[in-house]
């Protein structure tokens, strides 16, 4: 439960799947999308981490994904005056919170 924020990432995901559905945003190609895949698939891989942690995004992970939906949906979000920047210091807004919170977490779930 510690590893995200979820509801950011919620809002982010919410607000693409809608352009995408209200014909906004179209997504890129498949083969771009299977290509960014493999890309992934691949890096984890050689980390090592592919079984384990093929749908981790602790830590900075999240906040790169969330910038990348918000990528994803700019055409829709730059018609609104400064919504584009106000998203981006949102993000970094909550990736503080998150860091500094880390800081004085448990090293385990339940640990003192």
């Amino acid at each position: 439960p510690f590893s995200v924020v979820p509801f950011p990432l919620f809002y982010f995901q919410a607000m693409l799947i809608a352009a995408v559905f209200k014909g906004t945003v179209q997504l890129p190609p498949i083969e771009e999308r299977i290509r960014l895949l493999e890309e992934e698939e691949n890096a984890l891989q050689y980390k090592n981490l592919f079984n384990d942690k093929y749908h981790y995004l602790g830590g900075d992970s999240q906040w790169e994904y969330c910038r990348s939906l918000v990528q994803l949906v700019l055409p829709v979000i730059d018609k609104e005056d400064n919504k584009r920047q106000k998203v981006a210091s949102y993000i970094d807004m909550l990736q503080g919170i998150y860091n500094d919170n880390n800081k004085r977490r448990p090293t385990f779930t339940g640990g003192l």
